[in-house]
């Protein structure tokens, strides 16, 4: 039995109440074709919102009021901080904001770190602490991401040759090419859903 035929066996009570779906990939056309007066956030924190440091994505349907929608974002804004998006801009989030590229690169960073003969405790202490500097940084200019990157760039300097050695390997483009793969996957499986909807 799939999750809307379960809804419809036990014709849960939602009176004066708002459904939040946290799965991925479900669209909120699920519930409301089997609810249609039923009130639906869709929302996908991420794993660090279990400390409070996370990003959400919200969603809401046209049942949602505008006290439930302000009562909800400052609950989803307790996990870190919330965003709220149409429903068709959540994949993109859930590709966006998964953790797991960015630990793939904190893991190179150490790694090459111990490559050149620092040891491992020193070597993740030292990738955190500068990936935490750059993130103050970054905060206090959060819009000019490029200017950060021309200010460390001194002209046949270090950076330079670091930046230019990630160029010849289309670092930004694997990077795009991997949140665009997250992406595609997510919207595969929603896709697949509203498909099954459909019949």
């Amino acid at each position: 039995m799939d999750l809307a035929e379960e809804l419809r066996e036990i014709q849960p009570d939602f009176s004066n109440k708002v459904l939040i779906s946290i799965s991925s990939g479900i669209p909120m056309k699920l519930y409301g074709d089997i609810f249609p007066d039923l009130a639906i956030a869709r929302a996908l924190p991420n794993p660090p919102s279990r400390i409070g440091h996370g990003v959400v994505a919200v969603a809401f349907n046209k049942n949602v009021s505008d006290e439930q929608k302000a009562m909800l974002m400052q609950l989803f804004d307790s996990m870190g901080k919330a965003y709220m998006l149409d429903e068709e801009k959540i994949n993109v989030a859930t590709a966006t904001t998964g953790p797991a590229p960015v630990y793939a690169f904190f893991q190179a960073m150490v790694e090459s770190a111990l490559l050149l003969g620092i040891d491992y405790k020193s070597a993740s202490h030292m990738a955190f602490g500068t990936v935490e500097g750059c993130l103050k940084v970054w905060e206090r200019q959060i819009d000019d991401i490029a200017g950060l990157l021309r200010e460390t760039s001194t002209p046949g300097g270090i950076s330079v040759r670091q930046l230019y050695a990630l160029e010849k390997r289309a670092f930004k483009a694997i990077v795009k090419e991997n949140y665009e793969e997250g992406w595609s996957r997510t919207k595969a499986y929603s896709d697949a859903i509203r498909e099954s909807l459909k019949k």
